[in-house]
């Protein structure tokens, strides 16, 4: 898929482009919705923090509705600022 100037590959919903066109590895909101009651697991982060920690290690639970649409909000915000986490159903 070819982009353009502040563009996402279009896997993903975010406006601006992405550091590398084709490793694009946001997940969808409906991935986050299929994954509610489930372990998702991401990449280390190398936030110093405990939570980030622990969720690196074992991985969160997705608990309801709300909680994937924060999932994928917070994926996209912090993909703008660079930081790719990354999320996955096996560890």
């Amino acid at each position: 898929m070819k982009q353009t100037k502040n563009t996402c590959c279009g896997k993903c919903g975010m406006k601006e482009m992405h550091n590398k066109e084709h490793e694009c590895n946001m997940k969808s909101l409906q991935w986050f919705k299929n994954k509610i009651n489930h372990v998702i697991y991401r990449d280390d982060n190398k936030c110093p923090c405990k939570d980030c920690k622990i969720i690196t290690k074992k991985g969160l639970v997705v608990f309801d509705m709300q909680h994937a649409e924060y999932l994928f909000e917070i994926q996209n915000d912090l993909g703008v600022e660079g930081i790719r986490l990354n999320y996955r159903s096996k560890k």
